[in-house]
């Protein structure tokens, strides 16, 4: 894993959060509603922070518990939360 440094840190992650006069923030707003889940930590809404949810209790994550905020304003796509199989044996 790359880590930036002052002097790396405008090459290789020029859309940090760091706002400057010529740069806009990109926000993409609230994260989106999942059905039996709630967001359970929330880094921000611009572009790069997450949001990570918790399925209600029965219910699983389907794939990853997080989406982040991506440059074109929008979340990638939200987890989902299915019922836990084990719930019912």
């Amino acid at each position: 894993m790359l880590k930036a440094n002052s002097s790396t840190e405008s090459a290789f992650f020029p859309y940090t959060k760091k706002v400057q006069s010529s740069f806009l923030a990109v926000s993409c707003g609230l994260p989106p509603e999942v059905p039996n889940a709630k967001v359970s930590s929330l880094s921000g809404i611009y572009m790069g922070e997450t949001a990570t949810y918790g399925c209600r209790y029965g219910y699983s994550t389907a794939g990853v518990d997080f989406i982040t905020c991506r440059i074109d304003g929008t979340w990638s796509f939200p987890p989902l939360c299915i019922p836990d199989s084990r719930m019912y044996r």
